[in-house]
Formats: structure tokens, C-alpha cells, sequence
């Protein structure tokens, strides 16, 4: 991390998002899907989209599908 041309920090990116002193120092906020996958207290945190969309998808997966069916269910019984 950069700030002026000088190095801040030399790190992974979890060692720059979690350290919050360290991005006000650089004038930055952490990214907003990483702030709601905190909110959400998914673990892990989701740094990118795609990262977010996964995790979503891996723990509600099984739950969108059953619900899916279950409604396509009775869709298709009311129609008969």
C-alpha cells in the first residue's frame, strides 16, 4: 500500500483490509462487499463480488433449490 509514493505497508490483502488505522491512514475504506459479508458474519470474509456470490451459494445453495421445488410444486399443482 501507497500513500505520497511512499510505501505504507507490504502485505496480504487481509493484513491491509483488517487493519483499519492503516487504510485511514491511506484515505481508503475497505470494500463495500467486504463490509456486508461482515454484517452478514459470513465466514470467510468476501473480498470480492465473486467471492461473495460463492460463499452465498455454498451456504444457501441447498436452501434456494429446496425452496425452488417446493414452489415449482405447488405452481404445478394449482394449475392442474
Amino acid at each position: 500500500m501507497l500513500k505520497n509514493g511512499k510505501v505504507l505497508h507490504d502485505g496480504t490483502r487481509e493484513s491491509v483490509f483488517n487493519n483499519r488505522e492503516l487504510l485511514n491512514s491511506a484515505g481508503l475504506n475497505p470494500p463495500q462487499i467486504m463490509e456486508l459479508s461482515r454484517e452478514l458474519n459470513m465466514s470467510p470474509v468476501s473480498y470480492t463480488v465473486d467471492d461473495f456470490v460463492t460463499s452465498i451459494k455454498e451456504q444457501f445453495g441447498g436452501i434456494i433449490l429446496e425452496y425452488r421445488q417446493k414452489l415449482f410444486d405447488k405452481l404445478s399443482v394449482e394449475q392442474v
